[in-house]
């Protein structure tokens, strides 16, 4: 897969890390189904550790290469290269703010058919 990283920016004002995937093999100009990660309630990140590679973290990345699909994840506030406060002090406000600045992202991002969109959480 094609891994894409980028920020959104959250109605807070700080910018939230994205890590966007889809498959190598896609023909230019070609819209594509996309799969939104609407991540957990922990602090923990949301990129892949090879060295960690419980139930969650395969499925992530078989949703990632195996879907054929378009997959976006985000990083929480206050997470890896998220801005914004700390996780663990984070509210809910803040983290539906980080997820639905990405959302439109993902809406808008050429390779993705917005009128099919899967959330995950």
């Amino acid at each position: 897969v094609e891994i894409i990283t980028g920020e959104s920016k959250s109605s807070y004002g700080y910018y939230v890390r994205t890590i966007t995937t889809r498959p190598k093999a896609t023909p230019l100009g070609k819209k594509m189904p996309a799969i939104f990660f609407v991540g957990w309630l922990s602090c923990d990140p949301i990129e892949i550790n090879p060295s960690v590679m419980d139930g969650w973290a395969m499925l992530i990345q078989d949703l990632a290469t195996k879907s054929g699909l378009a997959f976006m994840r985000v990083e929480k506030p206050g997470m890896g290269d998220s801005q914004g406060p700390a996780c663990e002090t984070c509210d809910l406000n803040h983290d539906m703010a980080a997820y639905r600045a990405a959302f439109k992202d993902l809406k808008k991002l050429s390779f993705v058919d917005s009128t099919q969109l899967v959330v995950f959480g």
